[in-house]
């Protein structure tokens, strides 16, 4: 083997954890780490995750008198996503979930792996009523500790949000045609009729 491609190998490898090393000390430099989440960690309970289920069944039953209106919080929904992620992923894309709803949007904080790394991850995610009154979700933008998250990547958030909504809420609001959907106060709420 030719000596200078020894030494081209071993300069990459050296460049190359000389670039880790970087990225991993500009994690925890004020301005360069991963935006923080807006409040305290909310606490995951079993209990609030089963409301969102109540909740839903609720709906679809007055529903039948009419329009309907059911709202969520912060906790109900971040239980709700912890749960499912531990039930439905046998190796999650995402653990500790937190879900803020503030500014129009929801705001998923969590840990990701990512090439072997742990590190803090953030989406930002519009939630919207399609024309055909189903619920969807579109995750706008997101990072992966100081990094942006590639566009491949939004979407496969986007696809697995609506897999859920499919999945979980649709069946529970069958014959419910959804009018709106608004994030205030930390409460998301959503409007249908039958």
């Amino acid at each position: 083997m030719c000596p200078c491609y020894d030494f081209r190998m071993r300069t990459q490898l050296r460049l190359t954890l000389a670039a880790l090393a970087a990225v991993t000390l500009a994690c925890g430099i004020p301005g360069f780490a991963a935006p923080t989440p807006p409040a305290s960690p909310i606490p995951v309970s079993a209990t609030s995750a089963s409301e969102v289920t109540d909740l839903l069944e609720a709906a679809a039953a007055a529903a039948a008198s009419g329009s309907v209106t059911v709202t969520f919080t912060e906790q109900q929904l971040t239980s709700a996503v912890a749960l499912y992620l531990e039930d439905h992923a046998t190796d999650p894309a995402l653990t500790n979930p937190q879900v803020f709803l503030r500014d129009g949007k929801i705001q998923l904080y969590g840990t990701a792996v990512v090439q072997g790394l742990t590190v803090d991850a953030t989406f930002i995610i519009k939630p919207e009523v399609s024309s055909d009154g189903v619920l969807t979700f579109t995750a706008e933008s997101g990072s992966f500790g100081p990094l942006g998250v590639p566009d491949d990547v939004l979407t496969q958030v986007s696809d697995a949000l609506n897999e859920w909504a499919t999945g979980s809420i649709a069946p529970a609001l069958t014959g419910v045609r959804l009018n709106s959907v608004v994030i205030a106060d930390g409460q998301l709420t959503v409007t249908g009729s039958k």
